[in-house]
């Protein structure tokens, strides 16, 4: 997408937006943006803990809808015959 756009013509468009909000401003537009990525990432990040959480949770459950145990492969040897 700005593969044609060339390192002048970025500076050109940052001095352009400089004179246009001045130093103090942008300062205060820079310092914001800052703030709304730290603030999305650290939400992003709560988020894909809880739903790791959860992901893990209903995982290492062991027991079936109806409440019963769910059988496991060495439970089940164990009610084999020796001779089956």
């Amino acid at each position: 997408m700005f593969e044609s756009v060339s390192l002048w013509e970025l500076l050109l468009i940052f001095l352009i937006v400089l004179m246009i909000f001045g130093a103090g401003r942008l300062a205060d537009i820079g310092k914001g943006l800052g703030e709304g990525v730290a603030n999305f990432i650290r939400a992003f990040r709560e988020a894909k803990r809880e739903l790791e959480g959860d992901a893990s949770s209903s995982r290492t459950s062991s027991r079936a809808s109806d409440g019963k145990a769910l059988p496991t492969a060495s439970g089940d040897e164990a009610h084999r015959s020796p001779g089956a």
